[in-house]
């Protein structure tokens, strides 16, 4: 109960801040919306993702610090068995929240970032293989953990308004194993490709 409790909590914060930085639009910053295509080792491998960023020009203007919220979605089926059928399919969900730091350089502005989020994973097997009496039914099963996150990227001007971008993100269980070379640390690493809307 308390467990369960303690994630609508965090969902409900979450709901919050996206909410919260739509208000910022109009007094503050300047306001993005945006999609990407990710790619991963892990299974799924390839997924979406639907961001919002909030950032202010501080002195000098070259340089910026905003706000990233961000809902990620992968989805992979699999079909298994040689006589037999049998179905699996796994839908990872994560929404995050990330602070970021930007330097223009002309046309190019290089970023980093910190944040945390919630991944979910949704797994699903449902099978009907002749050879294995009573191996037909289907299972599912759900988990979710809090992850922290690291980003490092690269967006360009195209139009004041167009602004494409590609980014390495990596998530761990802790924010220490973030700060670690992939190498030395149990985190996993996203390639996004995507494209911002300023307003």
């Amino acid at each position: 109960m308390k467990n369960s409790l303690s994630r609508v909590v965090k969902w409900v914060i979450i709901s919050l801040i996206f909410l919260m930085i739509v208000g910022l639009k109009l007094s503050f910053g300047q306001f993005s919306l945006g999609a990407a295509y990710y790619q991963r080792n892990e299974k799924p491998q390839n997924g979406f993702s639907f961001r919002m960023e909030n950032d202010v020009k501080l002195t000098p203007k070259l340089f910026r610090l905003g706000i990233q919220a961000h809902f990620d979605y992968y989805s992979d089926k699999s079909k298994l068995g040689s006589r037999g059928i049998s179905m699996g399919k796994v839908n990872n969900y994560t929404v995050g929240l990330v602070a970021l730091a930007k330097i223009k350089l002309l046309i190019i502005e290089p970023y980093v970032g910190l944040g945390i989020g919630f991944d979910k994973v949704n797994q699903s097997i449902s099978g009907n293989v002749y050879d294995l009496p009573g191996s037909g039914g289907s299972d599912t099963s759900n988990k979710q953990k809090t992850i922290y996150q690291g980003v490092v990227g690269s967006e360009a001007t195209l139009l004041s308004f167009l602004h494409p971008f590609v980014e390495y993100r990596t998530h761990a269980p802790s924010l220490g194993e973030v700060l670690k070379k992939p190498s030395k640390a149990n985190t996993s690493g996203v390639w996004a490709f995507g494209v911002l809307l300023k307003f």
